[in-house]
């Protein structure tokens, strides 16, 4: 009948104007499903290994120099067949980056001291505090330096995940791209729901603490070190980075290769050097479990920063975003099926308060920024506007 025809016609069109997925396209919808995958997998299993090979060779400073060698080693040989970026050192810009590679080998010092003596979740907890201190310490940042640019305060990558779309760090210092040196309010650093949020990262970091059944003092007091380099390091280090010019790959080498040099250091200050009796016995165990859990978070660490680079470059703020949620949350569902050494169902109760804290914190800030971002855009088109309007 015509009312067929016309219905067959009609389908057929539609099908027609229906937009096809080339080859290319689902190539590189898998290659994005893949990094993701991998960053949620690598994110949500790093901490666990971390304290599974601290167990059993709870040496850090050993630990972080094994996993800053390997890494600078494989990204290395990685870009020497063309997988990565390849990245040769610069002695002047290594002079340039050591500050950051200073501020980055404690913060990642301090968080393998704190896996040591305490559990995932404790972890998880302090890591989540740092709003607590990044938001008064960029407020008196910015009233000292005299800006108004903002930071979200939340960034679980540090400074190899710094980086934009395209995998470049870049500094906001152009003069378009400046604001009023006025003295900033502190209205315009937090909004209503990230003053929320903060009180409930704090509820419920208190919370965890009035019921932690392994409180110990020297643990947390590796815990407060860990928030307060954690601190210095989002809030001062984009600033050092960026002046730097280094691709996001050649970040992860500096930062590997440059570590390296401060590893007597923390080997001396940790007292590891005093217990080599009892390392070489942890190596030497019949089982080598010692040595494959060190060897698998060398992997891991490794893993982290090429799923989590490639994830960060491949998606926007808001689906990375919701990949560090779902990656916290496995950690600890993972770290509670796994073994003991968990907090308590209370305790897990206020970590859970804590993590939501902290998500609808980076939100709000993520938001804060694109909202900055397109309000500075309009008063560029309003001034070009009127400078063409005063043109003659």
């Amino acid at each position: 009948s015509e009312a067929v025809r016309v219905g067959v016609h009609s389908t057929t069109t539609e099908a027609i104007r229906m937009p096809l997925q080339s080859p290319r396209t689902l190539k590189n919808n898998k290659k994005i499903a893949t990094l993701c995958v991998g960053y949620c997998f690598s994110s949500a299993l790093l901490a666990i290994v971390n304290k599974w090979a601290l167990l059993l060779f709870p040496f850090p400073s050993i630990v972080t120099a094994l996993q800053y060698s390997s890494s600078a080693i494989a990204v290395t040989i990685l870009g020497h067949f063309g997988v990565v970026e390849r990245v040769s050192l610069d002695w002047k810009k290594a002079k340039q980056f050591m500050p950051a590679v200073v501020l980055f080998y404690v913060s990642i010092f301090t968080n393998s001291k704190l896996l040591q003596h305490a559990n995932v979740d404790t972890f998880i907890v302090f890591r989540s505090c740092c709003p607590l201190l990044v938001l008064p310490l960029e407020y008196l940042y910015l009233i000292k330096g005299g800006g108004s640019h903002r930071k979200d305060g939340n960034n679980d990558s540090s400074i190899n995940n710094s980086s934009n779309s395209d995998g470049e760090i870049r500094i906001t210092n152009s003069a378009s791209e400046k604001e009023t040196t006025s003295k900033p309010k502190l209205s315009s650093l937090v909004t209503v729901r990230q003053l929320l949020s903060l009180i409930a990262i704090f509820l419920g970091a208190f919370g965890f603490v009035l019921v932690d059944r392994k409180f110990k003092l020297h643990s947390y007091f590796w815990g407060v070190a860990y928030v307060l380099s954690m601190t210095v390091d989002m809030v001062l280090i984009k600033k050092i980075v960026t002046n730097v010019g280094l691709s996001t790959w050649g970040l992860v080498y500096y930062n590997n290769v440059l570590a390296m040099v401060l590893f007597p250091i923390a080997y001396f200050i940790s007292g590891d050097y005093a217990r080599y009796p009892e390392m070489i016995a942890s190596l030497s165990d019949e089982s080598n479990s010692a040595i494959l859990a060190v060897f698998t978070s060398c992997l891991m660490g490794l893993s982290i920063s090429y799923f989590g680079l490639g994830a960060r470059r491949s998606v926007g703020a808001t689906t990375f975003t919701v990949l560090g949620v779902v990656n916290k949350i496995g950690t600890v569902i993972i770290n509670t099926l796994i073994w003991s050494h968990h907090a308590s169902p209370m305790g897990l109760a206020f970590l859970m308060v804590c993590v939501l804290g902290g998500v609808v914190y980076q939100q709000e800030a993520s938001n804060a920024k694109k909202s900055q971002r397109l309000l500075q855009k309009r008063r560029q088109q309003q001034e070009q506007l009127k400078h063409q309007a005063s043109a003659p």
